[in-house]
């Protein structure tokens, strides 16, 4: 049972590490070399008490989030959208549309439109039919005047990259700045090689100085070394600075090319 708030803890049940004891503490595989190991501290010190570094173990901060969190968003693949409502309202949702001007509602579905444009949501307005160039104008006017509009359900009939578009515009790039911590779970699966080319570049654009976390599925390849060698890496796509891979339970770190 639980320890009641008077009476002894169990002595076999271990107290948490001191710092002391945390010193030097890796997280790797039991098995592996010491040069494999990477480790949370090493705080180990000489006789003047200043800490020295292993030669064989790179030091890390132990880092923890606790969720749900103001610096950490989530872009996940389970969508949720009302019923019976305009769009415009989800994109805002901490507001109350009841208070707003006609006005400050055209600002905000225009700003909308704009974004979600930007994005290539919805096939672009061009000048005529006898000439192809594209009327950004024509084009966001259309996107906020569906935007205006009650639905019975507008996301539902949306295409799987739209509603990835949608909930980036939504949780990302509507806010006045990038979240600190950005977790990106598919969103970019359903989204043609155009789309995510574009939301890749605005994302790097937007949220320069943020983590991004992709959960995203691509095959590796090989990179010819200097000394002839072939070393597997994944494509970079001018978007990733490191790749993650968790194969068999274990979490490797790739290269990427």
């Amino acid at each position: 049972g639980d320890i009641g708030p008077n009476e002894p803890e169990d002595e076999n049940v271990p107290s948490s590490p001191t710092d002391e004891e945390r010193s030097g503490e890796c997280i790797a595989d039991p098995n592996a070399s010491d040069a494999d190991k990477t480790c949370i501290a090493d705080t180990a010190g000489d006789e003047t008490g200043e800490s020295q570094k292993s030669d064989k173990i790179e030091a890390h901060p132990r880092l923890s989030v606790t969720m749900p969190s103001s610096s950490v968003t989530e872009i996940s693949q389970n969508f949720y959208w009302p019923l019976y409502s305009t769009p415009l309202e989800f994109f805002f949702q901490s507001e109350r549309f009841d208070d707003f001007t006609p006005e400050e509602i055209d600002n905000r579905a225009a700003k909308v439109a704009s974004e979600l444009h930007s994005l290539l949501f919805f096939q672009p307005v061009t000048v005529d039919e006898d000439n192809d160039e594209v009327d950004e104008n024509a084009s966001i006017a259309r996107i906020a005047d569906e935007l205006k509009q009650e639905k019975e359900d507008w996301f539902g009939d949306l295409s799987g990259g739209q509603k990835s578009k949608a909930e980036l515009v939504r949780k990302v790039f509507l806010q006045d700045e990038c979240p600190g911590v950005l977790l990106v779970d598919e969103t970019m699966a359903p989204l043609d090689p155009t789309s995510k080319a574009i939301v890749m570049a605005r994302l790097k654009s937007f949220c320069a100085s943020s983590i991004i976390i992709v959960i995203y599925h691509t095959d590796a390849t090989q990179e010819s070394g200097g000394n002839g060698t072939l070393t597997e890496c994944v494509p970079s796509s001018g978007f990733f600075d490191h790749n993650m891979h968790l194969e068999q339970g274990q979490l490797l770190v790739r290269p990427t090319c």
